[in-house]
């Protein structure tokens, strides 16, 4: 097989008013073509607390949505990742580390450069 076999009702759903989730949007967007990635409110939610990935009848959030679209990714090491990722004692590590990261996410968003909180981007005339 040369690739990941996607469901053809697979979606991301992501924070748009995240910096940090618009870029992994983006990267899902090139990396999983077969995925349909929609921020919150285009897929109908005022907000989210976490990244949701609805893949066939499952819906995952958090650590597990993201080991689970890395393993629809193209390229065999985004793949691998994701399997890792699913193992039993690195998802404990994975779910702290995602909490960590989505607890900080809109100061990690200002700190790489990158729109947070819904503010606008900044003007590169600045």
């Amino acid at each position: 097989m040369n690739g990941p076999v996607v469901n053809v009702a697979s979606i991301l759903v992501y924070d748009g008013d995240c910096g940090l989730c618009e870029r992994t949007a983006d990267v899902a967007r090139r990396r999983a073509p077969g995925v349909t990635v929609r921020d919150h409110r285009t897929h109908g939610l005022d907000a989210i607390d976490a990244v949701i990935y609805v893949r066939g009848d499952r819906t995952l959030t958090g650590a597990p949505a993201i080991a689970s679209l890395l393993r629809d990714f193209t390229g065999r090491g985004w793949r691998a990742l994701g399997t890792v990722l699913g193992l039993p004692l690195v998802r404990i590590v994975a779910a702290g580390a995602y909490w960590v990261i989505a607890r900080n996410r809109r100061r990690l968003s200002r700190i790489l450069g990158l729109r947070a909180c819904g503010l606008p981007q900044a003007s590169p005339d600045l």
